[in-house]
């Protein structure tokens, strides 16, 4: 597969802002806008976290059934039966974040598709049903009612951790609220984009009080002395805590650039 692996999906994307199953009906044009956010955060990350691995969970994972919001005045329906599924398997061989959707052609029998990789093969609610990748399996116990044909469902497989997911999700709902629309959404998309990238900065200084870590990262033990710090009138510790050429290269390698974004490095100097 050539496509870049993605960070969130389309999915992911749509659910933040509705409107926009309403103004960019085109997927490919959503995956696009994801596909730019997703480059700024990899490189904005990379000092911190091996890409792709540390921005990773040990084993793939799944977001929750969806079926489809109606919205009427835009010729979109809701699904009419009363079918209702729970949850899928995701196996360990899942190596690719994207959506599967499972379409009934009547109560009974229903198709697979893959938002990457097409087609996954055809099931019956009487039996499990494995995609043809291998990657997800939909159990029979999980589901419950009756499909009405033409009804789908929609559940997303990812690779990145959750913090990620949602990072990835609102700098691309960001970008292309702001490209798509004007006045109080593209307003919208600014908000989007600013909580995205306050979620890179906290990943990116860890060591601060409203820092994040990934399971991944490795802290340091340092010595207090000589790294210089900032408190704000509320008692917070509002240092940015940007390294320099003192940081041994070996002290910087999960990232594989040899700048780190943690506390100076002080090495005897004061």
């Amino acid at each position: 597969m050539s496509l870049k692996p993605l960070l969130c999906t389309v999915q992911d994307i749509r659910n933040l802002s509705e409107y926009i199953s309403t103004e960019v009906r085109d997927d490919a044009r959503v995956r696009q806008y994801i596909l730019r956010a997703d480059a700024l955060l990899r490189d904005a990350l990379r000092p911190i976290y091996a890409i792709e691995s540390g921005i990773q969970e040990s084993a793939p994972w799944n977001g929750p059934v969806q079926i489809p919001f109606a919205l009427p005045d835009d010729n979109i329906d809701a699904n009419t039966g009363t079918a209702s599924l729970v949850d899928i398997t995701v196996e360990s061989t899942a190596d690719t974040t994207q959506v599967y959707t499972v379409t009934f052609d009547d109560p009974t029998n229903f198709t697979v598709t893959s938002d990457l990789e097409g087609s996954q093969g055809s099931g019956l609610v009487s039996g499990d049903h494995t995609t043809t990748n291998g990657d997800i399996t939909i159990p029979t116990a999980n589901w419950s009612g009756t499909a009405i044909a033409g009804d789908i469902f929609k559940v997303a497989v990812y690779l990145p951790k959750p913090a990620i997911v949602t990072c990835s999700a609102l700098l691309s709902a960001g970008l292309m609220l702001r490209s798509v629309i004007e006045g109080d959404m593209s307003e919208k998309g600014d908000a989007f984009w600013a909580n995205g990238q306050n979620i890179i900065k906290s990943l990116q200084h860890p060591y601060e009080d409203n820092g994040m870590q990934l399971d991944s990262f490795t802290p340091r033990d340092i010595s207090p002395e000589g790294v210089a710090y900032a408190i704000d009138r509320h008692g917070n510790d509002v240092s940015s805590y940007a390294d320099n050429e003192a940081t041994p290269w070996v002290d910087s390698t999960n990232g594989g650039v040899g700048f780190y974004y943690g506390p100076i490095w002080t090495q005897g100097i004061v």
